[in-house]
C-alpha cells in the first residue's frame, strides 16, 4: 500500500511539474507576442516600401512621358530640317540658272557691240536686266544665309534636346537602379516576414500542446488529491478504530 508521504511527494512533484508547465507557457505566450509585434514592425515596413515603389514608378512613367514628348519635338525638328535643306537646294539650282541667265546675255551684249552700234539701246536694256538680275540674286543670296542661320539654331536646338535626352536616360537608369534595390529589399522583408509567421505558428502550436498537456497534469494533480483525501480519511478511521481497541 502507497504511503501517505510518498502520495505527499508525487503530489509536490506533480505541483512543481505545473508550476514549471506554466512558467514555460507564460514563456512562450511571450515570445508569441513578441513575434506578433515584430510581424506587425515587418509588415509596416513593408507597407512603406510598397508605396515608395509605386511613388517610384509613377516618376518612371513621367520621365517616360516627358521622353516621348522631347522624341515627338526631334522629329519636328528633323523635319523641319529636311525642309530647309530641300528649300536650300532649290535655291542653290536657281542661282545656278541666274549664272546661265547672266552668261547669255553677256554673249549677247557682245555680239550686239560687235554688229552694230545702234544696239545701244538693246545694250541698256540688257544691262537692266542684268541689274535686276543681280538684285533678285543679293535678294537669294540673303535669304539663303537667313535659312542657313535657321539651319544652324535648329541644329543647336537638336544637340541641346539630345544632351537633355540623354540626361533622362541616366536619370532613368538611376530609377531602374533604386526601383531593384527597393524590389530586392521588399523580397527580403517577405522572406524574412515569412519566417516571422513560420515561427509564430510554431510558437502557436507549442502554447496549444503546452496547453493540453497543463490541462491533463491539473486533471491528474485532481485525481491525486482526491486519492489522498481519501487516504486520509482511512488514516484517520484506522486510528480511530486502534483508540477504541
Amino acid at each position: 500500500m502507497v504511503s501517505i508521504q510518498s502520495l505527499r511527494n508525487r503530489l509536490v512533484g506533480l505541483l512543481d511539474t505545473y508550476k514549471e508547465l506554466e512558467s514555460q507557457s507564460q514563456l512562450k505566450v511571450d515570445e508569441l507576442a513578441k513575434c506578433k509585434l515584430e510581424r506587425l514592425k515587418y509588415e509596416s515596413q513593408l507597407s512603406e516600401l510598397y508605396n515608395a515603389l509605386t511613388r517610384k514608378e509613377r516618376q518612371l512613367e513621367d520621365i517616360e512621358q516627358k521622353i516621348r514628348e522631347n522624341e515627338t519635338k526631334t522629329l519636328e525638328l528633323d523635319k523641319s530640317a529636311a525642309e530647309c535643306q530641300k528649300t536650300s537646294e532649290f535655291l542653290t539650282e536657281k542661282l545656278q540658272t541666274r549664272d546661265d541667265v547672266i552668261e547669255e546675255l553677256q554673249s549677247r551684249t557682245e555680239d550686239a557691240k560687235a554688229r552694230t552700234v545702234s544696239a545701244a539701246q538693246t545694250y541698256s536694256a540688257t544691262i537692266d536686266r542684268l541689274r535686276d538680275a543681280q538684285t533678285a540674286s543679293e535678294r537669294l543670296e540673303k535669304r539663303e544665309e537667313e535659312l542657313q542661320r535657321v539651319v544652324q539654331e535648329l541644329e543647336k536646338e537638336s544637340a541641346l534636346l539630345t544632351a537633355k535626352i540623354a540626361r533622362m536616360d541616366a536619370y532613368v537608369a538611376e530609377a531602374n537602379a533604386r526601383q531593384a534595390a527597393l524590389e530586392e529589399a521588399v523580397s527580403e522583408l517577405s522572406e524574412r516576414l515569412d519566417s516571422a509567421n513560420a515561427r509564430t505558428n510554431e510558437a502557436e502550436n507549442a502554447a496549444e500542446e503546452l496547453s493540453l498537456e497543463l490541462a491533463f497534469l491539473e486533471e491528474e494533480a485532481n485525481d491525486w488529491k482526491q486519492k489522498g483525501l481519501q487516504l486520509q480519511q482511512q488514516l484517520d478511521m484506522m486510528r480511530i478504530t486502534m483508540q477504541t481497541v
